[in-house]
């Protein structure tokens, strides 16, 4: 009996430090989205290659975090698909727009900035989009 109470507190113990929530991991930059330029308008001598989207969210297992880390997290995920379109130079980007995903009473919904600022929305994602551009020197 002592062997199967022991036994049953060691797979308790595994458990719960198996569900453990931990902290909110930001996607890296690559090396050539390190070096990428954010604008606020187009640029000249520059020639428009497209559009693409950022993303993050928090993870099932990982403590809420606030909204400018998920806004760093989207913007990296951007910045890292610009300098796949532009394949080797310098990616510049102009970011067009951003849409907040929140909870609220356990629904997931979309919410403004200012909301989750306020504390009356908890922000579960961060979707970015910008335009990218080529530019001569």
């Amino acid at each position: 009996m002592k062997k199967l109470a022991t036994t049953a507190l060691m797979f308790s113990t595994i458990l719960l430090i198996g569900c453990e929530s931990v902290d909110h991991s930001v996607p890296g930059l690559t090396q050539a989205a390190y070096d990428s330029l954010e604008v606020n308008k187009m640029p000249n001598n520059c020639q428009k290659i497209g559009e693409v989207t950022g993303f993050d969210k928090i993870k099932p297992n990982e403590r809420d975090t606030d909204i400018d880390t998920l806004k760093e997290g989207a913007l990296n995920d951007l910045k890292n698909k610009a300098a796949q379109m532009t394949y080797g130079s310098r990616p510049v980007i102009q970011t067009n727009g951003i849409e907040i995903s929140c909870t609220y009473n356990g629904k997931s919904l979309p919410c403004k900035e200012d909301e989750v600022r306020s504390g009356r929305f908890k922000a579960r994602s961060v979707t970015l989009t910008a335009t990218v551009f080529s530019c001569s020197n």
